[in-house]
């Protein structure tokens, strides 16, 4: 029994080890012409989803910062209203 399982533990590493080799060896391949384009392809699309999410982020950032200002406005306005409010009962 003992020998069966250290066999099948040896056919498992083999395995994995030229799973390993393979997945090396396609890696350093050459790409054919096809696999540039498509590779290329991608290349622009990632690049391209990354500039829509920043140039979302930096709409959001203004947002925020437009509606900061805003919010400090209102604020103050609030303040000045009240402000008005207690030197008209005094």
């Amino acid at each position: 029994m003992k020998w069966i399982v250290a066999g099948m533990g040896w056919e498992l590493g083999k395995e994995a080890a030229r799973e390993g080799i393979d997945a090396v060896r396609k890696r350093n391949e050459p790409l054919t012409p096809e696999q540039e384009k498509q590779l290329a392809e991608q290349q622009r699309a990632e690049a391209k989803a990354r500039a829509n999410a920043e140039k979302a982020a930096a709409k959001a950032a203004v947002k925020a910062e437009r509606d900061r200002k805003k919010a400090k406005v209102r604020a103050e306005k609030e303040i000045d209203a009240e402000l008005k409010a207690l030197k008209k009962k005094m």
